[in-house]
């Protein structure tokens, strides 16, 4: 699940229909889920075209088993994640589950790289990369050949959901592209 809010004029925050699509603003909020059928391992990554990269969930000792019909919520509870003031950016959340661990990417865990980082941090980003590949199927190419995002109730909650799209069997992987104004 991908949920965006913007604050509207009066203070007030307002669900954004289809963030899937959106451009951020700085300011906007965002809140991704993650609900699995069986129980599983997810990961949540974020990287973006200013070579920033971070590993969201898990932290570092936290345990990212999840038990069958139960949701997750990054950040949990009424933290949000907010959209920075760089402008012209694309921010790639990759979200993971796997019925098994997968020991390379629990090696992520804590790693966080700043934008524009020494050439070590550069490299670590561009090997995290080429590894979420193998594991990543774009949500986007999947719905241009048909596939189509809904709008769910989520409680009082309006989310976007894109169909589970599996990388290779018992992983299932899909990336939000979420571009800043």
């Amino acid at each position: 699940y991908l949920l965006c809010r913007r604050r509207e004029t009066d203070g007030t925050w307002r669900d954004i229909a289809d963030c899937t699509h959106a451009t951020l603003r700085e300011g906007d909020r965002v809140k991704v889920g993650v609900e699995v059928d069986r129980a599983a391992h997810a990961w949540i990554f974020d990287f973006n075209d200013s070579g920033q990269f971070q590993a969201l969930f898990p932290a570092r000792g936290e345990d990212n088993t999840l038990v069958a019909g139960t949701r997750l919520w990054l950040p949990p509870g009424d933290d949000w994640l907010e959209a920075d003031a760089v402008r012209g950016v694309v921010e790639h959340l990759h979200v993971i589950a796997s019925v098994v661990p997968l020991v390379e990417l629990d090696r992520m865990r804590g790693v966080d790289v700043a934008p524009g980082a020494e050439a070590i941090g550069r490299e670590k980003v561009r090997e995290t990369r080429g590894l979420l590949e193998r594991y990543t199927t774009r949500g986007f190419k999947r719905i241009s050949a048909g596939a189509t995002v809904e709008q769910v109730k989520v409680g009082t909650e309006l989310v976007a959901t894109i169909p589970q799209v599996v990388a290779r069997p018992g992983v299932a992987a899909v990336e939000f592209r979420l571009a800043h104004e």
